[in-house]
């Protein structure tokens, strides 16, 4: 859908959820429903669902009408609401309003995340512009290779994979991981005791940042491409890939299913960029530094940089 007003819903949607869930943090807990009544993110929340379902829910009515007709000319949609549609598990979950909720969950699972390490991705290079020529030039030869885009095309991009992951080394999207809460007491296998109610998370970015070498401190854009080139390890070290040292996409079975989704969209975007534009900061200015709200982190929102179309564009 490229209805204006849905793609702002989208966007504007994961903020104002985001913005109601750390505000309410600082709320105590027998406070907190009745505090969210005067909080304005709240009612953004509110008229951002109450704006998507006069959007959507016409559409899947729409849809559900042709398909009763059973008219031998129509032919679905091939899009990821229609799988909502067609995959709901009870008629409750096929309802309009039911699958306008779970568009919204995918934006607020999927927009933010993807944008932010985007722009984490735009700064790092900015700020190191020795990278973009090799990058340019690798761009160009997968394209050659494949005749234009092709999936192929972004697997041969290992060079800019490994920038991406380097910059997610030193920037992810929050400090700390897996949040979990005890249901029951459980005893670890050293016969330490975690109460029922005991909260735990995992240092992901701590971890990250230590966990490479040499120069775990320095800045490589190109150290996980050398790591590939190594005997036996060409399939490892990849943006979308997580280890017990990677887990900014967490690990094993709780890994997020869309990361592969992600690194293409990053992968293509970053591309664009690369051959079409000349990127610089203003004079003066260094990268933008992050910024924390709680164990989040953010690119600098208010960031300027200076982009030039080039005289002779260079992208298919």
């Amino acid at each position: 859908m490229r209805n204006k007003e849905w793609i702002e819903v989208q966007r504007t949607y994961p903020e104002n959820v985001f913005r109601v869930a750390i505000q309410m943090r600082v709320v105590p807990g027998f406070l907190k429903r009745i505090s969210s009544y005067f909080m304005p993110g709240t009612w953004a929340v509110y008229m951002n669902l109450r704006k998507a379902k006069s959007l959507v829910s016409p559409i899947v009515k729409e849809r559900r009408k042709k398909e009763a007709e059973n008219d031998p000319s129509y032919e679905k949609p091939d899009d990821f609401l229609q799988w909502l549609m067609d995959e709901a598990w009870s008629e409750r979950d096929a309802q309009p309003d039911a699958l306008v909720h779970r568009l919204l969950v995918l934006a607020l699972a999927s927009v933010h995340t993807t944008s932010m390490t985007a722009a984490q991705t735009l700064f790092d290079l900015i700020a190191r512009p020795e990278y973009i020529e090799p990058l340019r030039e690798e761009i160009l030869e997968a394209l050659a290779t494949d005749g234009g885009w092709k999936k192929t095309t972004l697997t041969r991009m290992r060079k800019l994979d490994s920038f991406m992951k380097e910059s997610q080394r030193f920037n992810g999207p929050s400090l700390i991981g897996f949040k979990r809460a005890a249901m029951e007491p459980i005893t670890l296998h050293d016969g330490t005791i975690l109460p029922k109610g005991t909260h735990m998370v995992i240092p992901v970015v701590p971890i990250a940042l230590g966990s490479v070498s040499p120069d775990p401190e320095k800045f490589d854009g190109f150290r996980f491409y050398r790591e590939r080139q190594k005997p036996g390890k060409s399939n490892l070290y990849q943006f979308a890939m997580t280890d017990k040292n990677t887990m900014h996409f967490g690990h094993g079975k709780y890994s997020c299913p869309g990361r592969f989704f992600a690194t293409h969209t990053i992968k293509i975007l970053m591309s664009y960029f690369i051959l079409n534009y000349d990127m610089k900061y203003p004079e003066g200015e260094a990268r933008p530094k992050n910024f924390c709200a709680h164990e989040y982190v953010f690119p600098d929102p208010k960031a300027r940089i200076l982009i030039k179309k080039r005289e002779v564009p260079l992208a298919p």
